[in-house]
């Protein structure tokens, strides 16, 4: 990957959440999490290239990762990614591969940080809509009947309960990055952006100063085409201790 950015290491991955086997690892005592290691999602190598023009020209973390969605962020070390792999596969095989949507920059001031939102939907199927209950009138029927689960959120909250340390630091990033957290207040949604939730799934691009911002962000957003991939596993990455 050399000359990409990206020197992190994506071994093993909690492949294809239907893939993974449980090796006994249930109760298992977790290491502190640490900054080197994260659990993510990762784009096919084949759409880099538009996320990566950004990143080499605009974030400093472009030579330590590659173009990744956080899902928890520290995690484990990698010590411990079998035994994370293990513990985490028979709970994630219930989410069946869905899509994620990369469209819309994001940047609450002042925040430095330039963010893609990802957006999570169902892959395609021919199961029946579901129907509301005879019960149901008006607009509650109407949103009974076209609601469907984020799998962004669905994931986050299976990791989540099973990682429950590695949520506090990326919760807090998360509100530095002004896409909320776990105790913003609405401040994103007052600004015009996602409203404070406890995890807004997103793909870093940048940091830049504000007056950097203003200068770089229409350029960066009007060249941008969205980019739709199919989440079929998580990734756990690891980056050398000495790249800081």
């Amino acid at each position: 990957q050399k000359g990409r950015g990206g020197a992190a290491r994506a071994v093993p991955s909690t492949k294809g959440a239907t893939n993974c086997h449980d090796k006994g690892s249930g109760g298992a005592v977790w290491a502190t999490p640490v900054n080197q290691c994260a659990l993510c999602i990762i784009p096919p190598e084949e759409l880099w290239d538009p996320i990566q023009a950004i990143r080499s020209e605009h974030d400093k973390s472009y030579t330590r990762w590659m173009p990744h969605i956080n899902v928890l962020f520290p995690f484990v070390p990698m010590g411990q990614f079998a035994d994370a792999q293990a513990a985490l596969g028979p709970l994630l095989s219930t989410i069946p591969p869905f899509t994620v949507r990369l469209a819309t920059f994001y940047n609450t001031p002042p925040s430095k940080y330039l963010c893609i939102l990802a957006e999570g939907k169902p892959e395609h199927t021919t199961a029946p809509t579901p129907k509301p209950k005879p019960s149901a009138r008006g607009s509650k029927a109407k949103k009974a009947a076209v609601e469907t689960p984020d799998p962004l959120q669905q994931i986050r909250k299976i990791v989540a309960a099973t990682f429950p340390d590695c949520t506090e630091v990326g919760e807090e990033g998360a509100k530095v990055k002004g896409l909320g957290g776990a105790g913003a207040r609405g401040s994103s949604a007052r600004a015009g952006g996602p409203s404070a939730k406890e995890w807004t799934p997103h793909m870093t691009v940048g940091q830049l100063t504000q007056e950097a911002m203003s200068q770089h962000r229409p350029a960066i957003e009007n060249d941008w085409s969205p980019v739709e991939f199919t989440v079929t596993h998580l990734h756990m990455i690891s980056r050398d201790n000495s790249d800081t």
